[in-house]
């Protein structure tokens, strides 16, 4: 046995007590199913959770509320008249008597007033008028003791007010305000004699400025239309004056101090008062160097060129180049800036683009493949045409090469000597070629003798005559033929 139940039979040995004990547990379960009241099984509950910690206040407890319940009557009844034979009244005139009630203007509900409605017990804020505090008051911890219902403030537990008990109750609406969140009043302020008339001043003076600028500024642009030369701006070609500090020197120098404070001594080459007129703290180990400029013979010279390269160099800057290419149209196409290019499908690797469909109508896509190739193939020669450069363009090409020879490499000068020149298509082969490689000169003719051959040009022009001149005509066919 535990020591619970040892310790509730040591307080009551007598078998009398054990069955009172029974029969009050029964009472208590019988009349707690059979009604509702919330007092009612409150004080039950109430007595059910002491009875584990004091088994005979327990016992005293049950007894008295089992009496209670068997002789009192509901709480909540509405006032009847003394003569028992009178009509039973409607429900308008019960809900009239309730309202009178709580405006406080009816009497006080009797202890023989027969019950309301179905047994349901009013809200306890609503046995008896209560009048709310006002603003000026606010609510203490002694207000239970205030309370005019006595039996309410019996049921409730120490410390609880009836207010709690109301879910809808809001102590915040009746505390008192703070009197500091109150607006507060405006006062009286005067305005100081001669405040706008100080401001109507200030108001003025910046007109007049503005004015003044205005007018200064029209004036500038009359002296430009009727002196076109100053607008031509010749001024900015007028030598200036060296300035009394240069900027370099200013955080050297104290505050208001030239170049003419500073007194030189002819004979030791130095300045006398140096000291006196300088931050020494300032003066670093530092220098500096000007922006270097270049001479103005160096934009003449001819540019450097390049280091010669490998076929293996020139291979891999080309791979990096056209990776590069590459990665950016990769990185267009994956912010949307370019259109993903269709599958470059073969018939190779045809099962494993189209898989589906080559399985569905393996001819179709065959077809297909092969008509996508045919417009790749096109679409490439296409693209190798339109780079083509016409003979226009290449002529204009050909001579902007010379030319810009000339500028880098200069003039040279070749001068041939020609036993004959009589055979026709040789003068045309000279004058041509010359005239075509930019070249100038001339040609004379020595009838009987020889001949001679002056030409000028850029380098690249001279090598090519030369090599025209020496190796390609045949001058042997310069012979005439016999006369029959």
């Amino acid at each position: 046995m535990s020591s619970r139940k040892r310790e509730y039979f040591k307080s009551d040995s007598s078998r009398s007590s054990r069955k009172r004990l029974r029969f009050d547990y029964n009472s208590r379960n019988s009349d707690r199913s059979s009604t509702k009241n919330d007092d009612r099984s409150r004080t039950i509950s109430t007595a059910q959770d002491d009875a584990f910690t004091k088994p005979k206040a327990k016992i005293q407890s049950l007894n008295s509320s089992r009496d209670s319940l068997s002789s009192s009557k509901p709480k909540y009844i509405y006032p009847a008249s003394n003569d028992s034979k009178q009509k039973k009244s409607t429900f308008a005139e019960r809900i009239a008597e309730r309202r009178r009630l709580l405006n406080g203007e009816g009497e006080s509900p009797s202890e023989t007033a027969r019950p309301l409605g179905l047994n349901v017990e009013l809200h306890p804020l609503l046995r008896e008028s209560i009048v709310l505090k006002s603003e000026n008051t606010s609510f203490t911890e002694n207000e239970n003791a205030k309370i005019k219902n006595a039996k309410l403030q019996q049921k409730l537990r120490p410390g609880v007010s009836k207010f709690d008990l109301n879910p809808y109750f809001d102590p915040n609406d009746f505390q008192v305000k703070d009197p500091s969140m109150k607006k507060k009043k405006r006062q009286l302020v005067f305005n100081e004699k001669g405040k706008y008339i100080d401001k109507a001043i200030q108001i003025r003076k910046e007109i007049e400025e503005k004015q003044q600028r205005e007018k200064e500024l029209l004036e500038r642009k009359l002296d430009t239309v009727n002196n076109p030369i100053e607008s031509l701006g010749e001024s900015n070609y007028q030598p200036k004056k060296p300035p009394l500090v240069e900027w370099w020197d200013y955080p050297i120098l104290l505050p208001n101090t030239t170049y003419n404070d500073l007194k030189f001594d002819e004979e030791s080459k130095e300045l006398v008062n140096l000291s006196e007129k300088i931050k020494s703290e300032n003066i670093t180990h530092y220098v500096q160097h000007p922006i270097p400029i270049n001479a103005p013979w160096e934009k003449h010279l001819p540019p450097m060129k390049p280091l010669y390269l490998t076929k293996k160099e020139i291979k891999r800057m080309r791979k990096n180049r056209r990776q590069e290419i590459y990665k950016d149209k990769q990185d267009k196409i994956k912010l949307g800036l370019e259109p993903a290019p269709p599958p470059k499908v073969k018939l190779k690797n045809l099962m494993n683009v189209l898989t589906n469909e080559a399985i569905k109508d393996p001819t179709l896509v065959e077809m297909k493949v092969k008509r996508d190739i045919e417009l790749r193939k096109l679409n490439h020669f296409k693209a190798n045409e339109d780079r083509k450069l016409s003979s226009e363009q290449k002529m204009e090409k050909f001579m902007t090469k010379l030319e810009n020879d000339k500028n880098y490499n200069g003039y040279f000068t070749n001068v041939y000597k020609i036993s004959k020149l009589i055979h026709p298509k040789h003068k045309f082969l000279v004058n041509v070629n010359a005239t075509q490689l930019n070249l100038l000169g001339i040609g004379i003719i020595v009838k009987n003798e020889f001949s001679l051959v002056i030409v000028e040009g850029g380098n690249k022009g001279i090598r090519f005559f030369q090599n025209l001149m020496l190796n390609r005509i045949k001058w042997e066919e310069n012979v005439e033929p016999k006369k029959k």
